[in-house]
C-alpha cells in the first residue's frame, strides 16, 4: 500500500470515527441554533417595524417570514457554512423551464425522502423560492425553534396516539389540505415528501395520494420532482450523530398535472423522481432501486429496511446524460 493511499485510508477512519462525529454534531447542532435564534429575531423584527405590510400584503408577509429569515439563516448556518457537508447540485432548479408556464409559482416539489436533514437541503438549493413544507405540529412546542417555525406559515399536521403515535388528526388534515390549496392558487409552492417517512434502506417507497389528488383538483398546477442522495449518509435515520458527506441533489422538469388521474400522475412523478435517482454517483440499483408498492406494508414509522417480498427489478439505469 503507497504511502498516499494509507494516508488517506487513516484520514478516512479518523472522520469516521464516534469521537470525531461527537464533534461535528456538536458543531452542526450549535450552528442549527445559531440560525433559529438569528432567524427568529429578523422574524420579530419583521413584524415590529413592518406589523401593517404584514397584515395587508400576505405575499409580502409570506416571503418576508419564510425566506428571507427562518429559511435564509436556516441554509446559511446549517447548510452552505456547514465545514462538514458538501452540497453538488447536479441538475439545477429548473427556472427557465418554469418561467414558460401560465402559473410558474403554482408547483409542488416532490422528493425522496431519506433523512431529517432533507427539508434543510431542500431550502438551501432552491432559496429564494417560495415554498412551504408539512411538518409535525409537535415541534412548535420547540423552543425559539418552535416559534420561529409558526411565523413561517408552514403547514402543520398534527398526529394522534393511535397507530404507535402515527394516527392524523382528520381535521388537521382537512385545514392543512385547505391552506396548501389556498398556497398553490397565490403563487406560492409546496414542498412534500410523499413516501410519507423517511427510508431505512435508500430505496424509494410507495407515494401516497394525498398531494397528489390536490395538484389534480388544482388547475394549471405542476409538479418539480427532485431527488437527493447521501442525506443519509450525513445523517443517519437510526443515529444521532452526524457523518461527513457528500450530498446529491437532481432537479427534473415540471410536470403537468391537467387532465391526468390521481394514479397517473402518482406514478409519473414517482418513474420521474426514481430515473433522477439514477443520474447520481454511487447509485446502485440493487441498494438504491425503487420498492414495489404492492409488497409495502403499509404501516407508520420509517420504512422498511428491505421489500417485504422479493425486490421489484428496477429499469436499467438510464445514459449519463
Amino acid at each position: 500500500m503507497g504511502g498516499k493511499e494509507k494516508g488517506n485510508k487513516e484520514a478516512a477512519g479518523f472522520y469516521d470515527s464516534r469521537w470525531f462525529r461527537m464533534f461535528a454534531t456538536l458543531v452542526v447542532a450549535s450552528m442549527t441554533g445559531i440560525s433559529f435564534v438569528v432567524g427568529l429575531t429578523v422574524q420579530l423584527l419583521y413584524i415590529l417595524f413592518l406589523g401593517p405590510v404584514l397584515i395587508f400584503f400576505e405575499g409580502v408577509r409570506e416571503l418576508l417570514l419564510a425566506e428571507m429569515s427562518f429559511r435564509l439563516f436556516n441554509s446559511i448556518f446549517t447548510v452552505w457554512l456547514n465545514p462538514f457537508w458538501r452540497v453538488k447540485i447536479l441538475r439545477p432548479w429548473p427556472s427557465a423551464a418554469l418561467s414558460k408556464l401560465p402559473k410558474a409559482n403554482r408547483i409542488i416539489v416532490v422528493s425522496n425522502h431519506l433523512s431529517g436533514l432533507d427539508p434543510w437541503i431542500v431550502a438551501a438549493t432552491t432559496w429564494p423560492v417560495k415554498l412551504k413544507y408539512v411538518y409535525k405540529a409537535s415541534l412548535k412546542n420547540i423552543p425559539i425553534a418552535g416559534y420561529a417555525l409558526s411565523f413561517t406559515g408552514d403547514l402543520a399536521v398534527s398526529f394522534t396516539k393511535e397507530k404507535g403515535g402515527w394516527g392524523v388528526d382528520a381535521e388537521s388534515i382537512r385545514k392543512m389540505m385547505q391552506r396548501a390549496r389556498h398556497l398553490l392558487e397565490i403563487g406560492i409552492g409546496i414542498c412534500v415528501f410523499p413516501e410519507g417517512t423517511r427510508s431505512l434502506s435508500g430505496r424509494l417507497q410507495p407515494f401516497k395520494d394525498g398531494f397528489f389528488r390536490l395538484a389534480v383538483d388544482c388547475p394549471d398546477t405542476h409538479v418539480v420532482p427532485m431527488a437527493m442522495m447521501n442525506t443519509n449518509k450525513a445523517w443517519p435515520v437510526k443515529g444521532n450523530l452526524i457523518s461527513c458527506a457528500t450530498i446529491f441533489v437532481v432537479f427534473g422538469d415540471p410536470i403537468s398535472c391537467s387532465g391526468k388521474t390521481v394514479d397517473a400522475l402518482k406514478k409519473e412523478v414517482r418513474d420521474a423522481v426514481a430515473e433522477l435517482q439514477r443520474q447520481t454517483p454511487g447509485y446502485d440499483p440493487e441498494k438504491h432501486g425503487p420498492m414495489d408498492p404492492s409488497a409495502f406494508a403499509e404501516t407508520r414509522g420509517h420504512g422498511p429496511e428491505e421489500d417485504l417480498s422479493q425486490r421489484s427489478r428496477p429499469p436499467s439505469p438510464a445514459k449519463s446524460r
